[in-house]
């Protein structure tokens, strides 16, 4: 019985804890969001970044001055955690402290307003994706893209830059399991441009395709990619040719992991 398996690691009743994940690389460690529970901002995504260990030791507000924003992102090393929201962002180093992440630092010098968040780190832990809202076309209005920013060389691609539906965006985007794609939801003012698109991440030729829909989860080799489609049903795609082939769901499913049977 599943429900006689579930405790309660933090057991905190002055904190509300929000968004929790797993961290690979540290299998013992769960972080989230965390905030006192009178605060005047209310039950939100503005949390402070927060760990706690899996057996409930060990809870500690990691960063109690920047907000953690919508999802923070632990790093396939195990040694940073990517967060915040804003103009400029945090990274989170274990071993010492807390790191402006500044997009001026890449290249990317941006007039009027500027919102980052839901980072996602590359597989090798080289590239960092955050969601950008802001005048990323120079022409004054809100728009939507992927920044990947490589940590090696300092330098930044933006990926998509629709007009904006909102400033807040919290779906992170998802990478492929080789690092090759870039799987992300866009909320654009134009309905053609809403939904799920891919992009290439390798190459001169920046390949992208709109498919609509969203949730999409990645095939551990990174060969295929399930998503919710825009209209209704479940769909596979293979990057590179995208013959959509239809998955027998039901309507009411959310797609959250890909579960390979025979541990490939």
């Amino acid at each position: 019985d599943v429900y006689k398996r579930q405790r309660n690691l933090t057991s905190t009743a002055d904190r509300i804890e929000l968004n929790p994940r797993w961290w690979p690389a540290r299998p013992d460690t769960i972080i989230f969001g965390s905030q006192l529970q009178d605060s005047p901002e209310g039950p939100s995504t503005s949390a402070f970044l927060t760990v706690v260990n899996l057996d409930g030791s060990g809870y500690r507000v990691l960063d109690e001055q920047n907000q953690v924003g919508c999802t923070p992102a632990p790093s396939p090393d195990g040694e940073t955690i990517a967060y915040g929201t804003g103009r400029s962002a945090w990274l989170f180093h274990m071993d010492t402290e807390a790191e402006v992440f500044d997009p001026a630092d890449y290249g990317l010098d941006i007039d009027g307003e500027l919102t980052m968040s839901s980072p996602a780190w590359s597989p090798d832990g080289s590239k960092l994706a955050w969601v950008l809202v802001g005048n990323l076309a120079g022409d004054d209005s809100l728009r939507y893209g992927i920044g990947v920013f490589d940590l090696q060389t300092k330098t930044v691609e933006i990926m998509g830059s629709p007009k904006s539906a909102g400033d807040e965006h919290c779906s992170p985007p998802e990478w492929s399991p080789d690092g090759r794609w870039l799987a992300f939801e866009v909320w654009a003012e134009s309905y053609d441009e809403s939904g799920l698109w891919v992009a290439s991440i390798e190459g001169d030729a920046q390949e992208a395709r709109h498919l609509g829909g969203g949730q999409p989860v990645w095939s551990p080799d990174g060969q295929w990619l399930a998503f919710r489609g825009r209209e209704s049903g479940h769909w596979l795609v293979q990057p590179g040719s995208w013959h959509p082939l239809a998955l027998d769901l039901p309507p009411d499913v959310d797609l959250v992991f890909w579960i390979d049977p025979f541990g490939g």
